[in-house]
């Protein structure tokens, strides 16, 4: 455990820029750029807000409700696409 936390500060520098890379390439090749990834969880706020809150009345416990489902929404958001980059860099990257 202790020799791969030392070779990952390591090679902390080729991590951080082949990160770089990966977002460079993403938001690149898209018309809207990183506006998406600010405009995808905002969208998804307002169809969870209008669903739960209006049409099926969930309560939110005080707090604003798109407060609420944002707040969950965030960390789900960053969880599944960094668990599906994860999976898809293991099987494009073999060779690295």
């Amino acid at each position: 455990m202790l020799n791969s936390i030392r070779e990952l500060f390591r090679y902390r520098e080729l991590l951080y820029f082949l990160t770089l890379r990966e977002i460079k390439v993403r938001y690149k090749q898209t018309i809207m750029g990183i506006l998406w990834a600010v405009l995808q969880p905002l969208v998804l706020m307002g169809v969870f807000t209008v669903i739960f809150s209006i049409i099926v009345k969930v309560p939110s416990e005080g707090i604003p409700y798109p407060v609420f489902s944002y707040s969950a929404l965030l960390p789900w958001v960053f969880f599944s696409t960094s668990l599906t980059s994860g999976s898809m860099s293991l099987v494009q990257e073999t060779a690295l």
